[in-house]
């Protein structure tokens, strides 16, 4: 089986660097609303509404310090993406930042069912 791609290496490599700089500004977005949620709940001491009464600012920094990590390690890899474009090192980018063809998915999904199927 034959993969088809229809752009250019050079032309994908750059199509995945800004996907995946435009995927770092939205969560960079989304972030700060969940830190707003979160002051929010900090300042007006909300709780939930079961009989516990767990305060929510417990629950959402958790979830806040969650998109903080995900920001930051979309930054790193925007940047290592960034410095291998510029490089001209297309096969780095495709690997961290392309994606994936339907032949690399099938063996992806597949590996290891023919020693499955004969041992049993």
């Amino acid at each position: 089986m034959r993969s088809i791609t229809v752009l250019p290496v050079w032309l994908r490599s750059v199509l995945d660097v800004l996907g995946l700089a435009l995927l770092l500004f939205y969560m960079a977005y989304l972030t700060n609303k969940a830190f707003d949620v979160f002051l929010t709940s900090w300042q007006r001491d909300s709780v939930s509404i079961t009989t516990l009464s767990v305060p929510q600012w417990i629950p959402q920094l958790l979830w806040f310090s969650g998109l903080c990590w995900f920001v930051l390690t979309l930054a790193f890899l925007l940047v290592y993406v960034l410095l291998s474009l510029v490089l001209r090192d297309a096969a780095t980018v495709q690997r961290v930042a392309g994606a994936m063809s339907a032949e690399k998915k099938i063996d992806e999904e597949t590996h290891g069912m023919d020693a499955a199927r004969g041992s049993g």
